[in-house]
């Protein structure tokens, strides 16, 4: 496994968590998940600096945490959160390192995040569904544009988790390393799909 640390991304309610905690158990490296780093640091959660502060303010302190984070030399296991991706100087600091995008199915984010998850999830609003599907189609491309690999995340996370080590052994994943997607075959068995453009 490459010394980088290997970065989870994803929408909200994608399984970064998880899935990161179940990887740093498999490869025994420490887990962080930056939202609860946030919290620890500054003594608000996310959601309440969202609230009382605006979005902004949390970008700018989000984007600081993820560069400490990522500085320390023991390489992590960190699971973003699922809008880290939208700050320009966030994308420009995951491309050393081994970035996953876990795509989830709409349906299926939607239903992992309400109705009690939606408290917990500010940007989502009244109608999660909508803010989901807005969400999504605006993040999608930061998503695809800073990942290393895309692995379909509907399982189980430590099959998740598998299937992410599987994707990152099947391809050089130096610089200039083609991007590669992972998902289950139809009967549940793991299957290696590489992917042109995803």
């Amino acid at each position: 496994m490459s010394p980088q640390h290997l970065i989870l991304t994803g929408m909200p309610g994608a399984g970064k968590t998880c899935v990161g905690r179940s990887l740093a158990r498999i490869l025994g490296r420490e887990f962080v998940d930056l939202d609860l780093e946030i919290d620890r640091l500054g003594g608000r959660s996310p959601a309440e600096i969202l609230r009382e502060d605006g979005e902004d303010v949390f970008r700018r302190l989000e984007t600081n945490t993820l560069e400490r984070v990522l500085g320390r030399e023991a390489p992590l296991v960190v699971a973003l959160g699922g809008g880290t991706i939208v700050t320009a100087a966030a994308r420009e600091r995951l491309r050393p390192e081994l970035v996953v995008f876990l795509e989830v199915d709409l349906s299926d984010l939607v239903a992992r995040v309400t109705p009690s998850g939606s408290a917990r999830r500010p940007l989502l609003g009244a109608d999660p569904r909508a803010s989901m599907a807005e969400l999504l189609a605006a993040r999608e491309p930061w998503y695809r544009e800073t990942a290393t690999i895309s692995v379909a995340a509907g399982a189980h996370p430590d099959a998740v988790a598998l299937g992410v080590l599987e994707a990152l052994a099947a391809i050089d994943v130096g610089a200039g390393a083609p991007q590669y997607h992972w998902a289950p075959t139809t009967r549940g068995e793991e299957a290696d799909v590489p992917g042109g453009d995803n």
